[in-house]
């Protein structure tokens, strides 16, 4: 799998490009979780994202939901959340902002 930050972004899996959701807050999500260097706490994450006072962790469940959904296989989970901490697993990876 690939993942692109550079340009538009991008996920290709097995060469073919997976859809995300329009949603530029789970595409920042998706950005700064790539970039994070260590798990980030949830109450962080909606801090970052979202200066509502509607629900932002309803927001970021539902953007968790569908980071899942584009980047977890049957049998390797990427999106990992314990407690109160998140984190991309992404070592099998390759992530173009990460090159040397």
């Amino acid at each position: 799998m690939s993942l692109r930050l550079f340009g538009p972004l991008a996920i290709v899996r097995d060469s073919v490009p997976v859809v995300l959701p329009a949603s530029r807050k789970l595409r920042a999500l998706l950005a700064y979780l790539t970039l994070a260097p260590h798990p980030v706490s949830r109450s962080r994450l909606c801090e970052l994202l979202w200066d509502v006072p509607n629900d932002p962790r309803g927001e970021l469940r539902w953007c968790l939901s569908k980071l899942r959904a584009a980047l977890d296989e049957p049998d390797l989970r990427r999106v990992e959340t314990e407690g109160d901490a998140v984190a991309l697993r992404l070592a099998d990876t390759r992530v173009d902002a990460l090159e040397t």
